[in-house]
């Protein structure tokens, strides 16, 4: 029952201890604990309905946002344990949450990620008209490009690149 009752503050708390690790460089204790929060997730979706016999409440669903970023954070650690297959898992599994049903990118709409709308010129000349904005189908793609510089893939680097270019 405390466990329903404080979900939230438990998921969060292992949130924030993972990106607290992570900018520490404790790369084994972010992922430990973006893991369990992926685990909590899970459970809420299998197991959280709510038990009237035991007067349990439904646990609410991890956020979508809340996914993408500790996906985020994982990859970037196994990026830095040198663990790049793994971590191009996780990129693929954040860019998977960043869609909604309608393929449309969710954070982008969501007023708790506006600072990813940034826009960005097309020369330095046009900075005030562009419409042009860094979208996270952009994002998911340069973390990708990341991942394979890290693992001296130099090649699908830059494949990574020119598709963003284009």
């Amino acid at each position: 029952q405390i466990e329903r009752k404080y979900a939230n503050l438990i998921r969060n708390a292992h949130l924030h201890l993972s990106y607290m690790y992570l900018i520490t460089y404790n790369f084994v204790k972010c992922i430990y604990h973006g893991k369990i929060l992926l685990r909590l997730a899970e459970e809420a979706k299998t197991n959280g309905a709510a038990d009237k016999t035991l007067k349990l409440p439904a646990l609410p669903p991890v956020p979508p946002v809340t996914l993408y970023t500790v996906h985020c954070y994982i990859a970037e650690s196994l990026c830095m344990l040198g663990k790049f297959p793994e971590s191009l898992e996780h990129l693929e599994k954040a860019a998977e949450i960043s869609l909604d049903h309608e393929g449309q990118q969710f954070l982008v709409r969501d007023f708790e990620m506006k600072f990813r709308k940034i826009a960005f010129p097309a020369s330095p000349a046009s900075w005030e008209q562009s419409s042009e904005k860094l979208n996270l189908k952009i994002v998911n793609r340069l973390n990708k490009c990341v991942v394979y510089l890290c693992n001296g893939e130099f090649e699908m680097a830059r494949r990574g690149f020119d598709e963003v270019i284009s």
